[in-house]
């Protein structure tokens, strides 16, 4: 299987100049956790909520005029929507991460691989469930900030 026949096709992006704010207010309106951050549909970071609670709330930074590129993770980590699902997987197991930011072979983000997307796709269960074991349990990776 294909990681386009897996991925979230409706993927929200938001720019590195939007402010914090509008990025979690964004994640509310979509009930979703995380947002790529885009440059001419390029992938550039990804802005998490949890981006937001450590890297702007609790530095007593102001969401409404702080910019997503201040606090936004800058290591994309992504597939291609054309690579196999169970490499995909072995990926986000590798990396400690819960999802991929997903793109075309132009490099234009095209959706989200996360492993809700192996739990309801993946004919077997153990692959699942290793990925699954090794993102939650292992340390988290360090992820890359702006200076």
């Amino acid at each position: 299987m294909k990681v386009s026949e897996a991925m979230t096709t409706e993927v929200e992006t938001i720019s590195p100049q939007d402010t914090v704010e509008y990025a979690a207010a964004r994640m509310r309106e979509h009930d979703i956790g995380i947002l790529p951050v885009t440059e001419e549909g390029r992938a550039v970071g990804v802005v998490t909520d949890r981006d937001i609670a450590l890297r702007c709330t609790a530095e007593g930074r102001d969401a409404g005029s702080t910019p997503v590129l201040d606090i936004m993770t800058t290591a994309v980590i992504q597939c291609r929507e054309t690579q196999d699902l169970a490499e995909a997987s072995r990926l986000m197991e590798e990396k400690k991460i819960r999802r991929l930011v997903v793109t075309d072979d132009t490099g234009t983000v095209t959706g989200l691989l996360s492993v809700d997307d192996l739990a309801a796709r993946l004919d077997d269960a153990s692959v699942f469930s290793r990925v699954l074991r090794e993102v939650s349990l292992s340390p988290p990776r360090a992820s890359a900030r702006r200076p």
